[in-house]
């Protein structure tokens, strides 16, 4: 239902700028207090989400009862090895029921496997004048018009005098063995409609993070009940909703098979890599584990702090508008501050002149210039194929009006500020106007030209960037461990002559007190001999063709009595190259508990 390679091009290039949409910060703000999601996969970071769409063109049919209706649901819609996969994970068979605005909602089972939750339920309309619709039939009004299974419903609908409801499950956060829920962070749906008139409803929830392996889970399921009109249409002034919490133990399945391992498999690799560790492990070969807490920005937030000419309007759900018309988006554990100017642009000019000269306008804010070198300079540390292939490297820490000492400080000054500690510049990139100008043109070429480009945004104009646009972009992490990082704790600022004009801030989890120092932690090459076992019985059959390095930095993970609550522990990442060939340049990667050697998360998974 995902991949994870898409999820981190999205993290990148959210991280990077925000080019897409100078707006989606608002919405993704807007999704963490609870509103609906309008993508069928989804990822949701803590305090903000990236959504990603997936198209599923097929038709649903009714399954059989089986040992196993979550293999054989998954199997029957995404092949057999999927099914044999998840028969070697733990399941149970739930049965347990809710009703929303007459409509019941069952969770009918839910398998474990790899830290993920793969589950099915039934929705089922107790009153006779209803008739469900799937969503997948409403996402998309012009499926929902060229859909022959649709269309028979809005017709039964207008001849009986029926209503149509789409009902709605969302996966939201997960408890293991009593501890915190966490929130999931990419979760997949899919939705059939039955013959007898039932709807069944799956969900794939894939977090290492969130979903390590224990004997109970509570999840929390945001159930949606709304009525559609025969254009097919959601009726969102009809939305009822309810919060449903279910707890459940899975266990071995009867006769499950063994997990096996990938043929073929090479030998593991003996050195040749990168080691990156602070002075600290260097120093005594370990380090400290850390209380974690929940961060929430919201709390404890100046927006002077960012921009000091006053609020413009009356603070909206999650952010402010200044008066220089800069604006700063917020949720609990996400920043993000971008400038913009008192000009308008539509967003929908691309698909008006592409097919769909009907489409409404959707006016947003204009993008500051220094929006738009901010973006660049992201575009330049992510590796964006306009780069790839050029020396790229910071140039000089002195500008025309700002040093990089300077620019760090301010950098460190705001994070003190926010509370935020551990933290480490982890990237630096001088934006000379040498080189604006020099990136401007494929740059642009990039985003902007062609059939379909990359960006709705208007174009920039760099040819009117002086001096003082001129500034540094810095990029922070944990133990300040570039490249690699778990998308939950990264920092990215552009700071010019005026101060940060450009800032995207995601922290997840505070550090807090030291709890305690391990007497040693596994060694990079154990960590490498992890990766090699674990992607040995991976879902995905990744091959590693070569391991490039093996980072020290800190994860969020539970703590070992799931009870007491979060906790930062040092991590090795392991990044290698993938695939068979010389030539393809597929990055893999993989995180390790550096105290105890589990694997928390990968690609692979």
């Amino acid at each position: 239902m995902d991949d994870k390679r898409q999820v981190q091009e999205a993290l990148n290039r959210a991280l990077s700028g925000l080019r897409e949409n100078p707006l989606l910060a608002q919405r993704i703000i807007a999704e963490t207090k609870g509103e609906k999601k309008t993508m069928r996969t989804s990822c949701r970071i803590k305090g903000w989400i990236i959504a990603l769409a997936l198209i599923l063109a097929m038709t649903g049919t009714a399954y059989a009862a089986f040992s196993s209706q979550v293999a054989e649901f998954f199997g029957r819609h995404w092949g057999g090895d999927m099914e044999e996969w998840l028969r070697e994970g733990k399941v149970v068979q739930v049965g347990e029921s809710v009703t929303v605005a007459d409509v019941s909602f069952t969770l009918d089972e839910v398998i474990y496997r790899n830290r993920g939750l793969y589950g099915v339920g039934t929705v089922r309309a107790l009153n006779e004048n209803d008739i469900l619709v799937p969503e997948e039939y409403v996402e998309d009004l012009d499926f929902f018009a060229m859909n022959e299974d649709a269309q028979a419903l809005a017709r039964q609908a207008r001849e009986t005098g029926k209503r149509l409801i789409c009902p709605e499950v969302r996966f939201s956060q997960v408890s293991v063995d009593g501890g915190s829920m966490m929130t999931i962070g990419c979760v997949g749906y899919y939705d059939v409609r039955n013959e007898d008139g039932s709807v069944t409803f799956s969900f794939e929830a894939e977090d290492g993070y969130a979903l390590e392996e224990g004997e109970t889970y509570q999840a929390v399921l945001h159930l949606y009940v709304q009525q559609v009109n025969d254009q097919g249409l959601i009726q969102h002034d009809s939305r009822q909703t309810l919060e449903w919490t279910v707890a459940f133990a899975p266990t071995v399945m009867p006769d499950a098979p063994q997990a096996t391992e990938k043929a073929g498999q090479e030998p593991v690799q003996q050195g040749g890599y990168e080691i990156v560790a602070g002075a600290v492990y260097q120093e005594t070969g370990t380090m400290p584990v850390y209380k974690a807490t929940e961060t929430v920005f919201t709390d404890r937030v100046d927006p002077a702090w960012f921009n000091q000419t006053g609020i413009a309007e009356e603070p909206y759900a999650g952010g402010f508008v200044f008066n220089d018309h800069a604006r700063l988006d917020m949720g609990a554990q996400a920043l993000y501050y971008q400038e913009y100017t008192d000009e308008l642009y539509d967003y929908n000019t691309r698909e008006r002149t592409h097919g769909n000269p009907d489409v409404k306008p959707n006016l947003m804010p204009k993008p500051a210039l220094s929006y738009a070198i901010a973006s660049m300079a992201g575009d330049i540390h992510f590796g964006y194929d306009y780069v790839k292939g050029l020396d790229i490297s910071l140039e000089k820490t002195e500008l025309s009006h700002l040093s990089l000492a300077q620019a760090q400080e301010q950098a460190e000054a705001l994070l003190e500020k926010l509370g935020l500690k551990g933290y480490a510049c982890a990237y630096a990139l001088d934006m000379s106007l040498e080189r604006i100008q020099s990136l401007a043109a494929p740059c642009c070429a990039f985003w902007y030209e062609g059939d379909w480009p990359a960006s709705n945004g208007p174009r920039p104009d760099y040819s009117q960037a002086t001096d003082a646009d001129e500034g540094y972009y810095l990029f922070y992490t944990l133990e300040g461990i570039d490249d690699l990082s778990d998308g939950r704790h990264q920092i990215s600022l552009f700071i010019n002559a005026r101060g940060i004009v450009s800032a995207n801030i995601v922290n997840w989890y505070d550090r807090g007190e030291a709890l305690y120092t391990p007497d040693s932690l596994i060694t990079p090459q154990k960590a490498v001999e992890r990766l090699y076992e674990e992607i040995a019985h991976a879902r995905y059959g990744d091959t590693v063709r070569r391991v490039q390095r093996v980072a020290l930095t800190y994860s969020a993970v539970r703590a070992d009595n799931k009870a007491d609550g979060m906790v930062l522990v040092p991590v090795w990442q392991v990044a290698y190259l993938e695939g068979e060939h010389d030539g393809d340049d597929y990055c893999g990667w993989a995180e390790f508990n550096a105290v105890n050697g589990a694997l928390i998360d990968a690609i692979f998974q």
